[in-house]
């Protein structure tokens, strides 16, 4: 009897799923269409992070082809593999362009001297500053070390802090609330 019922209960859901499709697919699709190409501020920079604020707009980290091997370094752990760093394997300089969105245009590159998270993820803040995070966090003299960095407006650190291990993304909405 079990078995029986489970056969149903399984046509069913499989002939819901079908009907969902086909009503999906009736739809009218919109195309993508182009909007542009991501160009670096100057031809030297090689693109290391870019994602979308609250407002769409892209926000894109660049750096000098030498210290994107910095910024993008990776270290090999316990049984040979490799995985990413919390920290670049030095501090390198990188400038901040923003693409699309509200405001963007107003708002010129900013330079950040001595970054040293590796693999950043960036993200605007509502009040015109910028949330840095590095998706790892090691453990340093038995305390985490800081791999979330808040920059003012101005390309300066103004707070830093450790957010955990493992991160995958980060975002941030225009009320500036921040999902990790």
């Amino acid at each position: 009897m079990v078995r029986l019922w489970k056969r149903n209960s399984q046509q069913a859901f499989q002939a819901k799923l079908e009907a969902e499709r086909q009503r999906f697919l009736a739809t009218t699709s919109v195309p993508l269409r182009r909007r542009g190409t991501l160009e670096p501020p100057r031809p030297d920079l090689e693109l290391v992070s870019a994602s979308l604020g609250p407002d769409l707009s892209l926000i894109a980290l660049w750096t000098t082809a030498l210290d994107a091997q910095a910024a993008l370094s990776s270290e090999v752990v316990e049984h040979g593999q490799r995985v990413p760093r919390g920290r670049a394997a030095r501090p390198y300089r990188a400038v901040l362009t923003w693409h699309g969105g509200t405001g963007a245009a107003a708002r010129g590159p900013t330079w950040i001297d001595d970054l040293d998270l590796a693999r950043p993820i960036v993200q605007p803040l509502p009040d015109g500053g910028l949330l840095m995070v590095s998706a790892r966090c090691r453990m340093r003299d038995g305390q985490p070390e800081h791999n979330a960095y808040i920059y003012g407006a101005h390309g300066f650190v103004e707070r830093s802090g450790s957010v955990g291990d493992g991160i995958e993304d980060v975002q941030v909405s225009a009320s500036g609330r921040i999902w990790i």
